[in-house]
């Protein structure tokens, strides 16, 4: 039973991480158009036109949709998993603490950016308070992360997978490589869910 237990969580794992690859992949691609976009609106606001407000909408809208709406899906994986694998190891059951503190740190840019856009600051105290609460839900994701980071790479050590203590290592710097990493990490563990550390003990005494 606790080998079924533990290939299910790996596949939640996982699919948790192909899932955060994936929308990783249009999270870069939505970064560039925005690149894009922002110099474009500087170029023809020199020029003396009004800036392409639209395109903003058109772009920016439904990629931060579709960011949040990955991110919903990678973390209820992340914390079925945890979920399982707390019944196993129950010092990872943090684990689901740091998965919803990374949700609640991801609402920040789909909502409180477009609030900012649509009705810009017109005093100094306005964009303090727009930082402030864009600084509030970074910690609180970071926090997340950390969490997150630490139980997973036990889960690694438990099981003397180095691919998944590599990836949690990078994650906190980059994700979206990390993500993949940490997929084959799991796929691995999935198909051979019981390699775990080896306990070494002390040489027996000769008599």
């Amino acid at each position: 039973m606790s080998s079924d237990n533990e290939k299910e969580a790996f596949r939640k794992f996982s699919t948790a991480f192909l899932i955060n690859f994936i929308f990783g992949i249009i999270g870069v691609i939505f970064i560039g158009v925005m690149v894009s976009f922002l110099i474009s609106s500087s170029l023809v606001t020199m020029g003396g036109n009004p800036e392409p407000v639209h395109l903003f909408y058109t772009v920016f809208i439904p990629s931060g949709i579709l960011s949040l709406i990955g991110t919903i899906i990678f973390v209820y994986y992340l914390w079925q998993g945890f979920k399982i694998m707390e019944t196993i190891m129950p010092n990872v059951s943090f684990g689901k603490i740091g998965a919803l503190l990374l949700l609640f740190g991801s609402f920040s840019l789909p909502i409180i950016f477009p609030i900012f856009w649509t009705f810009p600051p017109n005093n100094f105290q306005s964009p303090m308070v727009y930082f402030g609460v864009f600084s509030i839900f970074g910690v609180v994701g970071l926090i997340g992360i950390i969490l997150l980071i630490i139980a997973i790479y036990r889960i690694g050590e438990k099981y003397d997978n180095t691919t998944i203590k590599v990836g949690a290592i990078i994650y906190i710097f980059l994700s979206f490589i990390a993500a993949i990493v940490l997929y084959f990490g799991f796929k691995e563990l999935e198909n051979n869910p019981r390699k775990e550390k080896a306990t070494i003990l002390p040489p027996q005494p000769p008599w």
